[in-house]
């Protein structure tokens, strides 16, 4: 039911599974998960972070007339989307994209 619940705990470590990564998850993770294994999880997010964190950060960007997105990867912190950053690619957002087909692209990059 939760990620964060003692039989996911169980279950990961169970399987022997090192590394975690998550993709447009809108739930927190627990200390539990964070600090099991050699690294913490990865998160993949819709933005340039550390601009945009949160929840819609592509709609933010439209709203905010930005030119430019991208994506993001970075290792997970108990602060919503504050983890180090590994890796990012920008992407140019056309002048008459709109939020669906920009998230749809970016899930792309």
């Amino acid at each position: 039911e939760t990620v964060n619940s003692q039989a996911t705990i169980d279950h990961r470590r169970e399987s022997g599974v090192e590394q975690i990564v998550v993709v447009a998850y809108g739930e927190f993770l627990g200390s539990a998960i964070l600090n099991f294994g050699k690294f913490p999880p990865i998160n993949v997010h819709p933005s340039l972070l550390p601009d945009l964190r949160g929840a819609a950060p592509v709609q933010w960007a439209l709203l905010r007339g930005y030119r430019a997105s991208g994506v993001t990867t970075q290792f997970m912190a108990k602060k919503m989307d504050a983890g180090d950053v590994l890796l990012q690619e920008k992407s140019e957002i056309g002048e008459e994209e709109n939020s669906q087909g920009l998230l749809e692209r970016l899930g792309k990059v």
